[in-house]
């Protein structure tokens, strides 16, 4: 917990210590046309044909084509082609292009981390030349967090980190909490938490309070409305906390030059956001974004600069995990490898990422190596285990990856059915339970694990990732 704290001091601070000179800068921003794609969907089939239905009645709109597209990630439809990956890059950088996809949501389809920075600083230009085109002096409304001072610090920064979820569900309030409740105090005048969301009464999103003295709530305020707010607090340190992953709606307070230093990447990708003069600092570290790669992105040398935090700049929340682990074993009885489809002397390799992470080569690859380690000498049973809600049977994402599968193994559809092992929808502590049943977790290829790579480590269980050899865009 006491590391996940220095990781935001040490970022906060350094910020602080070398200031620039824009800080008295002051903007307005309007609409910002980021585009989104759906939501998590309860059946990404039903989405997916709805989407072909419209397109055929109304056209093929931006907006209908990416939700497409993220219905068709959802179920591997492209596991049916031989060039599925090649056809959603494709799609999708023609739709990041057009702002229908947001940068963020566009890694797991193979675009460039170039064309998803230069999409970022599009959507920022625009929230700046919006921002001189409104003016209100009303404020969010604020009020006191769970923060109990011991040690008040008149003399130091105030910081305040921004985020669009703080609700028990979103991964943001698995990771965060700990880190707030371990900063320390005396080095912050103020620690501000602002949200745009509503609060959800979740134990999470009491955690992520109690380490904050300030609570601004968004959720029916307007982004001027906002950063006026945030103006008020005379906060010097604002922390985007999701980067591409936000909403255009934090775009649009960024652009507003609320704060006198503002840091964007706290927990999102540390791509480059673009938006001179709007971010001062990245928050990242050696291994996701060296040099190298961050000139491959076209990191440009006017834009914020990169702070590298020590060892990882992801943070997890130790306290959450136990918890969870504990409502676990007072309610439920531990799971068998059996009640999971799993064989106990089976080697199994596991990737619980969400299924629109999953592309064509990845599975390729992971079936190989099952095909490799079970027909080897010496033979090793091995089972290959993979988050896909749904049906086993008809049209659904599990039959698409058994019909590939079968392509590769040597028995076939038989062997694919005995070899592959599909985990559906759980509630958190049961997920996290299950995990300790895989032996070795395996990442996806262009849009990593995150807070699952945290649930992995809580688990025990080894994650076999690859570095990313192109551009900045894991974590």
């Amino acid at each position: 917990m006491r590391a996940a704290a220095i990781i935001l001091s040490l970022a906060c601070t350094e910020a602080w210590a070398s200031p620039r000179h824009h800080h008295d800068r002051k903007l307005d921003a309007g609409p910002c046309d980021a585009g989104a794609l759906a939501a998590d969907a309860e059946d990404w089939e039903a989405v997916y044909d709805a989407c072909r239905q419209a397109m055929a009645r109304g056209g093929a709109t931006d907006r209908r084509r990416a939700l497409a597209l993220r219905a068709r990630r959802s179920t591997w439809r492209g596991l049916e082609e031989d060039d599925g990956d090649a056809k959603d890059t494709k799609d999708a950088a023609e739709l990041v292009e057009a702002g229908a996809v947001p940068p963020f949501s566009a890694l797991s389809l193979g675009v460039s981390g170039e064309g998803c920075a230069r999409r970022g600083r599009l959507n920022l230009e625009e929230a700046i030349a919006a921002a001189k085109t409104t003016s209100s002096d009303k404020r969010a409304p604020r009020r006191a967090g769970g923060r109990r001072r011991e040690n008040e610090a008149p003399d130091k920064p105030s910081v305040a980190f921004l985020t669009p979820d703080a609700t028990g569900a979103h991964p943001l309030s698995q990771l965060l909490p700990s880190a707030l409740c371990a900063l320390d105090e005396t080095e912050f005048r103020n620690i501000v938490l602002v949200t745009l969301c509503a609060d959800d009464g979740s134990p999470e999103r009491r955690r992520v309070e109690k380490g904050c003295d300030v609570v601004v709530d968004g959720e029916t305020a307007t982004t001027e409305e906002i950063a006026n707010a945030i103006r008020d607090l005379n906060v010097d340190v604002l922390v985007d906390m999701c980067g591409h992953a936000g909403s255009s709606d934090v775009v649009e307070i960024i652009a507003r030059r609320p704060a006198r230093i503002q840091v964007v990447g706290g927990l999102g990708t540390p791509a480059p956001m673009g938006g001179t003069g709007i971010y001062d600092y990245a928050l990242a570290d050696a291994v996701v974004a060296p040099a190298r790669l961050r000139a491959a992105a076209g990191w440009a040398p006017d834009e914020h600069r990169a702070v590298l935090v020590p060892h990882t700049y992801q943070v997890g929340d130790a306290e959450a995990y136990k918890r969870h682990e504990l409502n676990y074993k007072e309610s439920r009885e531990p799971t068998s490898r059996k009640d999971h489809g799993l064989r106990d002397d089976a080697v199994v390799l596991a990737c619980m990422n969400r299924p629109h992470k999953v592309d064509c080569t990845s599975f390729d690859a992971w079936v190989r190596i099952v095909k490799e380690l079970a027909h080897g000498a010496p033979a090793v049973d091995t089972q290959l285990w993979l988050y896909a809600p749904g049906s086993d049977s008809g049209n659904s994402l599990r039959t698409r990856a058994l019909a590939r599968a079968a392509k590769t193994l040597p028995g076939g559809e038989e062997e694919a059915r005995d070899r592959l092992v599909f985990a559906g929808r759980e509630d958190r502590p049961a997920h996290l339970e299950r995990l300790r049943h895989a032996d070795l977790a395996l990442d996806t290829r262009a849009y990593n694990s995150h807070t699952l790579a945290a649930d992995y480590a809580w688990a025990g269980v080894p994650l076999c990732t690859a570095l990313c050899d192109a551009e900045p865009r894991w974590v």
